[in-house]
């Protein structure tokens, strides 16, 4: 017999029970509750419960085993309450004709809705359908009707819930899963052999509740709705089942919720796998999840045809540099516009292929191998801002704003670093060396480099500059100075600079709207505005007004941008229907956007060419009763 210790309390009652190994804790203290014919508040006020200190045995060695049993058991439903069931009350009508409780603790665990010995389903309404009380007053009866509760209804349970049940029961004990007795597939037993009652558990209901698209979590207020087995047996048959047939099960699931959730515009995995995408990775953390994740990651590196969100969890994993990426994709890691690749397609510098979904959208993927040969082959000759601001005598930031007017074959790449052709480099260099050397400079004299330090030379003013030297005008530079570098060393005349810095000196197709104000002409938020002067489709200049230091727009640009790419939601207006369901279709007749939100824009633009004014006119003739809507 164990010794009590002074925290354990006494139980001030005469008939005593000792728990087996396998008992459930509720079960058990219902059972002296019965026995000593108490309510629930006498019985816990004379020291009653479920615990180590109930353990009375005569054999010692049976004894610890007991005691580590029901101590995990105990720490389980102490640690880990979302286990476990606190609404309604279950039992095996076959276990209640036998008179064993011996293995009950798998009526009380959520979830496990099969029996453990007899492999049948359990219950939890007497056949006149009342439901049982935690604290009815007879184990084996029913408070309404008084009738036994071995004549209640119940049938065999499916295999898959029959096994994930015995091996919940035996790990919340604080067993081992190869010292259980389930038959489960090598295969799974590998991926669960070390997995704890909780965490086990933990995957059990994730998958069960959140991968069910037809039930999805947000239909629960909380877990005690899933205690009636009524609304259970939908989530932990479901469970079973693909934990029982991993990881098959498992990518036939993720496959059932990309079919469920697909709306005709599948971008986003957060949005095509519904709740199961946010929970697997919100939930299941540890390394002991780790195969959930790779399993997860083998089926999109395979199925997904889709761009990932950059704002998800996964987007730097390595199963994304999978064979073939998407068109998106390839022109984001490019820096180039969707027009762009294409041609590069066309030239046979990207190699790419196009398929068709299941829905019969068409889509082009390109070869990673053919996009990594392409940069590298584009990166031979360039060199990086830092470089080209040391041979240009210029500062860096200096350069960063006027980089695409100096060197117009800049290009800025995915991870927003400047590469810069080293033969137009070198151009600037050959000219500055071309200019004579001045030794001393005259009164009415001065340097780009004293300029810009000391009258607050403009960025248009450079610019404009540079571009009378190369050309040969009037403005053109006097000679270059030894003590300065590039561009820096150039020398002008003091009237040249101060006529560069008024406006006149600026051409006149520079001269346009702010970003503020383009964003407010155009009738869209200003990010959409920096996005696409970021993918440029819009080319900013440095401003010519004096003080303001912000990149400006020409009309002359604003104009082609109109003629080249039109806004999805004035093509809406066109057809009378919705920006949204005007998208979905167009990508039903293979036409996808150049910039949405698959490449992080949040306004849609098409290219203007005949296809687009073909499908436009035709959505348009077909009347207000066949707009294009959303399929649900």
């Amino acid at each position: 017999m164990t010794t009590q210790t002074a925290a354990q309390p006494t139980r001030r009652f005469p008939i005593r029970f000792s728990p087996g190994p396998a008992e459930g804790p509720g079960l058990f203290e219902l059972r002296e509750i019965e026995k000593n014919r108490l309510t629930l508040s006498q019985y816990r006020g004379l020291g009653g419960g479920y615990g180590e200190h109930c353990i009375r045995l005569p054999n010692a060695a049976d004894e610890q085993s007991v005691v580590a049993a029901v101590r995990a058991i105990e720490g389980n439903r102490r640690d880990h309450p979302k286990c476990w069931i606190t609404v309604r009350s279950r039992v095996c009508p076959l276990c209640v004709a036998e008179g064993d409780l011996s293995h009950s603790v798998g009526w009380e665990i959520r979830l496990a809705d099969a029996c453990a010995v007899h492999g049948c389903w359990l219950t939890d309404t007497c056949t006149c359908g009342t439901p049982l009380s935690r604290q009815r007053r007879l184990i084996a009866a029913c408070d309404y009707c008084g009738r036994s509760l071995r004549f209640a209804r119940t049938s065999a349970a499916p295999t898959p819930l029959v096994e994930m049940s015995r091996l919940l029961c035996h790990l919340v004990a604080g067993g081992r899963l190869e010292e259980s007795n389930t038959q489960l597939p090598d295969e799974v037993t590998t991926r669960l052999a070390s997995m704890r009652f909780h965490e086990l558990h933990l995957l059990y209901r994730m998958i069960g509740v959140a991968g069910d698209p037809v039930y999805p979590p947000g239909m629960l207020r909380s877990l005690t709705m899933l205690d009636p087995l009524e609304h259970s047996w939908t989530a932990s048959t479901l469970a079973a089942e693909v934990i029982y047939r991993w990881p098959t099960g498992f990518h036939d699931l993720l496959d059932w919720n990309r079919r469920h959730n697909d709306d005709g515009y599948p971008f986003c995995l957060q949005r095509t796998l519904g709740h199961l995408y946010h929970d697997l990775f919100q939930h299941l953390r540890g390394d002991v999840f780790d195969f959930v994740r790779q399993d997860l990651q083998t089926y999109l590196a395979l199925h997904w045809r889709g761009s990932t969100a950059r704002s998800s969890r996964i987007d730097q994993l390595p199963f994304l540099k999978r064979r073939w990426v998407s068109a998106s994709d390839a022109a984001r890691s490019l820096a180039i516009s969707h027009a762009a690749l294409l041609d590069h397609i066309q030239r046979g510098d990207l190699i790419a292929d196009r398929r068709v979904t299941k829905a019969g959208r068409s889509r082009i993927v390109v070869d990673r191998s053919s996009i990594d040969a392409f940069i590298t082959a584009r990166l031979a000759n360039t060199c990086t801002l830092d470089q080209a601001a040391r041979v240009l005598g210029l500062k860096r930031s200096r350069l960063r704003r006027v980089v695409r007017q100096l060197l117009p074959s800049a290009w800025l790449a995915s991870d927003q670093q400047w590469h810069i052709q080293v033969d137009e480099v070198e151009a600037l260099t050959r000219f500055t060396e071309n200019l004579g050397l001045i030794e001393a400079l005259e009164s009415d004299e001065l340097t780009l480099d004293a300029g810009m330090r000391y009258h607050r030379l403009s960025d248009a003013a450079l610019v404009a500059l540079v571009d009378a030297g190369q050309k040969g005008t009037d403005r053109k530079p006097v000679g270059r100075s030894g003590a300065g570098q590039g561009l820096s060393s150039w020398v002008f005349k003091r009237s040249t600079i101060a006529a560069a810095q008024g406006s006149h000196a600026v051409p006149t197709a520079r001269v346009g709207l702010t970003m503020p104000q383009l964003a407010e002409h155009l009738r869209v938020k200003q990010e959409v505005v920096y996005f696409l002067c970021r993918v440029g489709a819009i080319s900013p200049l440095p401003s010519p007004s004096p003080g303001y230091r912000g990149a400006m727009v020409s009309w002359t640009e604003i104009e082609r941008f109109k003629q080249e790419l039109v806004a999805a939601r004035e093509l809406a207006v066109k057809v009378r229907s919705s920006p949204r369901a005007l998208i979905v279709a167009l990508g039903r007749q293979g036409l996808e956007p150049m910039y949405g939100p698959n490449t992080g824009c949040r306004q849609t633009f098409y290219r203007r060419d005949i296809h687009l004014a073909t499908l436009v006119d035709n959505l348009r003739g077909s009347g207000p009763a066949s707009r294009p809507r959303v399929a649900l």
